[in-house]
């Protein structure tokens, strides 16, 4: 089954996209973003292809950012998302029916200072995009979040309890 994580950067979506990947033999797929892209058929053509992955090939899938992130930057960097994020999740939902994850930790701030050190960060501040993350995801518009925090959560333990793979018919 589709899974689809969120979360403002340095909260360790990527570790558990990658981890959860691992444990199921699942596609790895990262959304990026540009301002000159149009986010909207971007989004949905990741959403799509992932989903007839899934179906086609009975590949599994895990999307790294997606349109709760898109809601939250936009809301709080630009004059708020390129597109109606909560409508796209919707038709996710009815479509596939994915498993959403947001990550959140609290050291997220320090960590990402101290990336914007070691290489190129897009932002200088992630605080203000915490708090729209937060709030986002509790509204429900976007669907229903597990969270997931690497400081409290052993992340083993958290993807065996809701990743098990399938049993998956040789042809």
């Amino acid at each position: 089954a589709m899974i689809i994580i969120e979360g403002a950067d340095c909260t360790g979506k990527t570790t558990l996209a990658k981890k959860i990947c691992e444990f199921q033999n699942a596609q790895y797929i990262h959304c990026s973003y540009h301002d000159s892209w149009n986010i909207k058929a971007y989004h949905r053509l990741l959403l799509h292809s992932a989903g007839k992955l899934e179906e086609m090939a009975n590949v599994p899938c895990v999307i790294d950012r997606w349109a709760l992130s898109e809601a939250a930057y936009g809301t709080t960097y630009r004059d708020g998302p390129s597109y109606d994020t909560a409508a796209l999740s919707q038709e996710a939902i009815k479509a596939y029916n994915p498993t959403f994850i947001l990550c959140r930790t609290d050291s997220a701030i320090g960590t990402h200072n101290r990336m914007k050190s070691e290489r190129p960060e897009m932002f200088k501040n992630i605080a203000p995009v915490l708090t729209t993350f937060d709030k986002l995801a509790s509204e429900g518009k976007h669907g229903t979040y597990i969270l997931f925090d690497y400081e409290k959560h052993d992340i083993d333990l958290f993807v065996e309890a809701f990743a098990k793979p399938k049993r998956r018919e040789h042809v």
